[in-house]
């Protein structure tokens, strides 16, 4: 769900900020959003080059300290 959710949010501009306590299990959610996107691209819902444009809206945490700064 966390993906579906990431990927609504940068497909709008609006940046995000993914926390896992562990760098596989983040890795892991961000690989699963990229593929969707590019799944997503190649039926047409957006263009290839976009992924990345999406992928870079989203930071990786490992720490919950990341958030402290959210408004």
């Amino acid at each position: 769900m966390v993906g579906s959710i990431s990927m609504n949010f940068a497909t709008v501009s609006i940046p995000m900020i993914i926390v896992e306590q562990k760098q596989e299990a983040l890795e892991r959610g961000t690989g699963v959003i990229r593929t969707n996107n590019h799944i997503s691209a190649d039926r047409g819902r957006f263009a290839q080059e976009e992924v990345d444009l999406f992928m870079e809206r989203i930071t990786e945490a490992l720490s919950l300290d990341t958030l402290n700064d959210c408004k």
